[in-house]
């Protein structure tokens, strides 16, 4: 049987004591390990705090606390392809291939479709890009940590 995977889950600021309920993309960066979340809102305090703040609500255990045991688990290639590091270089990778693309329009056209298409193409595939470098390395931390997905760790 497959492990159901949740929609959410809530997480107590100690500083406050009120629980914050995280769903969605904001929930996957928060469940996954690698590379962690530094800082998170709590919803009652309406505020953006270290993650050391924080525990979470069904187990009781402090996020930054999760993240470690979990990452003891994760090969360091894993932990390096899943790192901000390398997410922000792809994705300025990909800024970079949309400006030559517009400076190669530019010049095989006109100066004026290849600064058009240079602002266009830029951010395109920077965010393209990302989105498929997020899913990608989503499924290297999901396999590496043996789980279908990093929403089903506790």
């Amino acid at each position: 049987m497959a492990q159901e995977i949740p929609n959410s889950r809530s997480y107590t600021h100690r500083k406050c004591g009120e629980v914050t309920e995280v769903d969605g993309g904001d929930f996957k960066n928060m469940a996954a390990p690698v590379p962690g979340m530094p800082r998170t809102m709590c919803a009652a305090c309406g505020g953006i705090f270290p993650t050391t703040e924080f525990k979470w609500e069904d187990s009781g255990e402090e996020i930054t606390a999760y993240y470690e045991r979990h990452r003891q688990f994760v090969p360091a290639s894993v932990s390096f392809l899943c790192s901000r590091a390398v997410s922000g270089s792809i994705m300025f990778g990909g800024f970079l291939a949309g400006i030559a693309l517009g400076v190669w329009i530019g010049m095989s056209s006109s100066i004026i479709w290849g600064v058009l298409s240079g602002l266009f193409l830029a951010p395109a595939l920077a965010i393209g890009i990302i989105v498929v470098w997020d899913a990608v390395s989503t499924r290297i931390l999901s396999n590496a940590l043996n789980v279908p997905d990093v929403r089903c760790l506790k």
